[in-house]
C-alpha cells in the first residue's frame, strides 16, 4: 500500500481549494493507497471547516489531516505555486499548479522549483506554455484540465435576478479582507471604478 500525501489549501474557498478538492475526490476512488492531507493556507481566504459540507467530503479531509513534519511518504502531490513546492515529502513529487495567469513567469519556477518535482501537472495548455517558455526543465508538464464544479450538477441554479435595468453587471466573488489592501480579489475597487465610470 502506497503512502500518499495531498499538500493543498484543501479546506480554502478558492480556486485551488476547488481544484485540490478535486483531486481529493479522484484520491479518495484509488484503492491501495494511505492518503494524508496537509492542510496549507491560500492567502487571505477564509476556510470551510464545517464536517458534513460538500457531501462529507470537508469531514473527510479533517480525518486524514496530518502536520508536516511527516516526510516519508512514497507520493506526494502538492497543490501550490512553483516557488512552495517542498521535494522532501516523498520519495516521488508531483507538483500541480495554474501558475500565472501570462505567456511568460518567474525563470526560477522553472528551471529551480520544477526541476526539483518529479513530474508537474497544470490545468491548461497556455499554463504549460508560460513555464515552458519561461527556462528550460527537464521535468515532465502534463496538462490535466480541471473538471466543473460539483454545482453546475444541482438543479434550481437558474439564475433570475429581477432587474429593473437593462444594462447589468454582474460579479461573483469573496471579500476576503476589510479594506482594498487586504482583499485578494480587490473587490473593493472593482465596485468603486465600476460606479465611476457608469455613474450615469
Amino acid at each position: 500500500m502506497k503512502k500518499v500525501l495531498l499538500r493543498a489549501p484543501v479546506l480554502t474557498m478558492s480556486g485551488y481549494g476547488v481544484h485540490s478538492r478535486q483531486i481529493l475526490r479522484y484520491l479518495l476512488q484509488k484503492p491501495n493507497i494511505e492518503l494524508s492531507v496537509q492542510n496549507i493556507p491560500w492567502g487571505h481566504t477564509p476556510w470551510n471547516v464545517r464536517s458534513d459540507d460538500e457531501n462529507g467530503l470537508i469531514g473527510e479531509v479533517l480525518n486524514r489531516s496530518v502536520d508536516d513534519s511527516k516526510k516519508d511518504y512514497d507520493v506526494s502531490i502538492q497543490v501550490q505555486l512553483p516557488n512552495e513546492w517542498d521535494p522532501s515529502f516523498a520519495k516521488f513529487n508531483v507538483g500541480v499548479t495554474a501558475a500565472v495567469e501570462t505567456d511568460k513567469c518567474n525563470p526560477m519556477w522553472t528551471s529551480v522549483h520544477c526541476e526539483k518535482m518529479d513530474m508537474v501537472i497544470v490545468p491548461s495548455k497556455h499554463t504549460k506554455n508560460s513555464l515552458v517558455n519561461s527556462a528550460v526543465t527537464n521535468t515532465p508538464v502534463h496538462v490535466v484540465p480541471e473538471s466543473y464544479y460539483d454545482e453546475i450538477l444541482r438543479e434550481g441554479h437558474d439564475l433570475q435576478l429581477p432587474l429593473e435595468t437593462s444594462f447589468n453587471f454582474l460579479t461573483v466573488g469573496v471579500l476576503t479582507g476589510n479594506n482594498p489592501n487586504t482583499d485578494r480579489k480587490n473587490l473593493f475597487y472593482l465596485i468603486k471604478w465600476f460606479v465611476e465610470e457608469f455613474k450615469d
